[in-house]
């Protein structure tokens, strides 16, 4: 495996593609999903919960950010992508 990319190199990476802002949080949750984490940060508010899971949108941006800098991902557990223009089914 390369280096791991920096927040700021994923970031770069996948923000031309995301209108939004890409949060550092959004790609701790990416690289938690794929075991990529060695350690919680110090100054999370809960130890078992997320404040802010990734969008299921940027998801697939910043995992392709990741293997554009050669990080094997573990398993792929993207969340499957809506179709625009579909509706979820309702019971």
């Amino acid at each position: 495996m390369s280096k791991m990319p920096t927040y700021d190199e994923i970031r770069e990476h996948a923000q031309p593609r995301y209108p939004r802002a890409i949060k550092n949080c959004h790609i701790a949750y990416v690289k938690a999903l794929h075991g990529l984490t060695t350690r919680k940060a110090h100054n999370r508010r809960s130890k078992d919960s997320v404040c802010y899971p990734c969008p299921a949108d940027l998801q697939p941006l910043i995992e392709a950010a990741l293997l554009a800098y050669g990080v094997r991902l573990r398993g792929h557990v993207s969340r499957p992508a809506a179709t625009p223009g579909t509706r979820p089914k309702t019971s």
